[in-house]
C-alpha cells in the first residue's frame, strides 16, 4: 500500500510538471546571424521596408548619451531618409559576429563590427562616406519570430 501511495504521488507530481522542451541554441543562434545577412542585404539594397520588418513595434535606441524609443514607423521613415540619395557600396563583417541566446532560446543578443561606404548625392555632388560602428543588439521571440527590441550603437572616431 506504501508504495502504490509513493507510486501515485511520483506520478501525479510528473504529470503536473511543466512539459520541458528543449531548445536548439545553435539553430537559434544561426538564426541571428542570418537576420543579420537579411540587414546587411537590406543596407546594400537600400531597402527602409525590409530593415525595419524585423523590428519589435517599439525598438529602444541607445547612443551619444541619449535613451530614445522609436517606433518601426518611425524607424522606417529615418531609414527612408536615409537612404534617400544614397547607395551603399559596403557594409561589411570587420570580426565574427558575438551571438548568445538564453537557455529558453526566447532572448538573444548579439555584438556586431562594421564597415560601411556609401555613396550619397548632396547638391548634385556625389559624396563618398564611410564609417565603422559597433553595437549590441537585443532580441526577443515573438510569435515563433526574433524581433529587435533594442540597440546600443558606437562609431569609431575618425572617419
Amino acid at each position: 500500500m506504501r508504495s502504490t501511495l509513493i507510486f501515485l504521488t511520483l506520478a501525479a507530481a510528473l504529470a503536473s510538471a511543466p512539459t520541458l522542451q528543449t531548445v536548439d541554441l545553435e539553430r537559434e543562434k544561426a538564426e541571428i546571424l542570418r537576420i543579420h545577412e537579411l540587414d546587411r542585404a537590406a543596407h546594400l539594397n537600400d531597402s527602409a521596408a525590409d530593415l525595419v520588418s524585423r523590428l519589435a513595434p517599439e525598438l529602444i535606441s541607445v547612443g551619444e548619451g541619449k535613451i530614445i524609443r522609436q517606433s518601426r514607423e518611425e524607424n522606417r521613415k529615418l531609414f527612408e531618409e536615409y537612404f534617400r540619395g544614397s547607395k551603399h557600396t559596403a557594409w561589411d563583417d570587420l570580426e565574427p559576429p558575438i551571438v548568445r541566446v538564453s537557455p529558453d532560446g526566447q532572448v538573444a543578443w548579439a555584438i556586431y563590427r562594421v564597415h560601411s561606404r556609401y555613396e550619397q548625392t548632396k547638391d548634385g555632388k556625389k559624396e563618398v562616406t564611410e564609417f565603422v560602428a559597433a553595437w549590441m543588439s537585443a532580441y526577443e521571440k515573438r510569435d515563433a519570430r526574433w524581433e529587435m527590441t533594442a540597440v546600443t550603437s558606437t562609431f569609431e572616431p575618425g572617419r
